[in-house]
């Protein structure tokens, strides 16, 4: 699972709305979206929305990794 779909899994599993979000942390909406949700997923978070974002959210980003190997993904 890539950075971007564990963050928007964790947006939808705390029930954020994303424009909201956004609003309240000044970033660009459609840019977000297509990180998060757009269908060619090409689109990487930059780190300064990695940082908004995760404190909105209320998420360190380093679970990603510690996540990830729960999975079974870092092996």
């Amino acid at each position: 699972m890539s950075f971007e779909k564990w963050l928007a899994s964790i947006i939808k599993a705390k029930g954020i709305n994303l424009a909201e979000m956004t609003r309240q942390t000044k970033l660009y909406y459609p840019s977000i979206y297509e990180s998060l949700y757009g269908k060619r997923g090409s689109r990487e978070l930059r780190s300064s929305e990695v940082i908004a974002i995760c404190r909105y959210v209320g998420v360190n980003p380093m679970d990603f990794g510690r996540d990830s190997l729960k999975e079974g993904e870092g092996e």
